[in-house]
């Protein structure tokens, strides 16, 4: 489970993550991407959610 996530690397396709935070710079470059966000907190309020380790 990722921690904050930081603006480094590019994003080939739409994926959905979640994290406990996201720098602005990196919200800036996952939208951009057409991908999603989620805070940790959100996601475990969520029904059928799976976390794999």
């Amino acid at each position: 489970m990722p921690g904050k996530v930081l603006s480094k690397g590019v994003l080939s396709h739409k994926v959905n993550i979640a994290a406990i935070g996201f720098s602005d710079a990196a919200l800036d470059a996952i939208n951009k991407a057409g991908c999603s966000t989620i805070s940790i907190k959100e996601m475990l309020g969520k029904k059928n959610v799976h976390i794999i380790i």
